[in-house]
């Protein structure tokens, strides 16, 4: 049954808490387990998960490049290369990075799926996570070098990623967004079709586009509360949001590894966050989810996100009367035109997933010109399911072959 508070109580749980009021369930034998857990996963923590050691661990190859883009923001572009294959383009969703794709494994993680399948894969950073946090001549320490939103990290990041792949391979690529790579594909794609033009087609996986009926109480919640959070960030001068900790890879590694409560402590702040969804989750991955997440990006980010949400639109940054006149010539800031975004587009959706809704995720659809298929998922997939999901494979990756193909 859940609760009003849509933290998910189980058969499991009140099994654990009987257990727990009985001392001999606690023997030192489990708790001795228990440490030998916490010590394995410190040693695991530090002998992997840094940059490209997870892709080259499933025996993959990796390069890393940085590109710069227009505004001199330095960003970091990962590549399991296959120089005779069609180049496919994957960007992350909101706080993340490269690593997220790849938390499933070897035998169901996107990247991998489509490697195996002769396709020349990138990964994408947007500027400010964990693997994109230079510029040509501000330090992350500069409070200029976290002023920019999401258009920003449309307008100018995927444009620089899309120009650098096209002309590396002299061909049209293949783009995946997730989430709210989805979001800054269509910001780059509506205000720059010259170099939209060269991309082939585009899946949205769980598109973050419009944002008006997240169903999802803490979000709401925030997005209800923006500018009195606005107002403390900026008391406490606070411009970047979750900035990458090896504290908190630890913390999530640590607790997710003990013996008796980690899986349960570790799955209950996931179905918290990201919905219900036990026939997804894989827990023997949890250590390898919570690690390196969150990734780190802007609080004007987050700003223009919370905007979304309470518009119920997608336009660009609300800067304030004042300073939208002096940026739009205008009091309130102009729309996105989704009519002008001409690149064959596939959608992937769920009817359970409460951050991007099957109304919102419509609106979106309903709005393309060209229009390459609905997708509807398993109604057992949550927002993070969609990259992370036991079913992926067949679910969503066995299609986006398809639709490559």
């Amino acid at each position: 049954m859940k609760s009003k508070s849509n933290v998910v109580i189980t058969n499991d749980t009140f099994e654990l808490f009987n257990g727990l009021f009985y001392m001999r369930v606690l023997t030192f034998r489990r708790l001795g387990w228990s440490f030998i857990m916490c010590l394995t996963s410190f040693v695991i923590y530090h002998l992997s998960f840094f940059d490209e050691d997870i892709i080259e661990k499933e025996n993959y190859t990796v390069d890393s490049v940085i590109i710069e883009s227009e505004d001199g923001y330095q960003l970091t572009l990962h590549r399991i290369p296959n120089e005779d294959g069609p180049p496919v383009f994957l960007k992350h969703g909101f706080l993340s990075s490269t690593v997220d794709w790849l938390k499933s494994g070897k035998n169901r993680s996107l990247p991998y799926f489509l490697w195996d399948r002769g396709f020349d894969v990138w990964i994408g950073n947007a500027r400010g996570n964990a693997y994109s946090r230079r510029h040509k001549t501000l330090s992350t320490d500069d409070h200029r070098f976290w002023d920019f939103n999401l258009h920003e990290m449309g307008y100018y990041d995927d444009a620089a990623f899309i120009k650098y792949i096209s002309k590396t391979r002299n061909s049209k690529l293949f783009y995946v967004g997730y989430s709210l790579g989805a979001l800054t594909f269509s910001i780059m794609a509506a205000e720059r079709p010259e170099i939209a033009k060269n991309v082939k087609a585009m899946v949205a996986l769980a598109p973050a586009i419009y944002m008006g009926n997240i169903n999802h109480g803490l979000i709401n919640l925030i997005a209800t509360y923006q500018k009195e959070l606005q107002a403390l960030a900026q008391l406490f001068k606070m411009r970047e949001l979750f900035g990458h900790s090896w504290v908190l890879d630890y913390m999530g590694n640590y607790v997710c590894r003990l013996h008796l409560i980690g899986d349960f402590v570790c799955s209950q702040i996931f179905y918290y966050i990201l919905g219900y969804s036990p026939k997804q989750l894989d827990k023997t991955r949890l250590p390898i989810i919570f690690t390196k997440y969150p990734s780190g990006m802007s609080f004007q980010s987050l700003y223009h996100l919370l905007q979304l949400i309470s518009s119920n639109d997608l336009q660009k940054y609300d800067y304030g009367v004042a300073k939208n006149m002096d940026i739009y010539n205008s009091s309130t800031p102009p729309k996105y035109n989704i009519s002008r975004i001409n690149i064959p587009t596939a959608v992937f959706l769920s009817k359970t997933d409460p951050l991007s809704t099957e109304q919102d995720a419509l609106r979106f659809y309903n709005e393309l010109p060209i229009q390459l298929g609905l997708h509807y998922v398993d109604r057992t997939f949550n927002h993070l399911d969609f990259i992370i999901g036991k079913d992926i494979s067949e679910v969503i990756n066995t299609k986006i072959f398809d639709i490559f193909s």
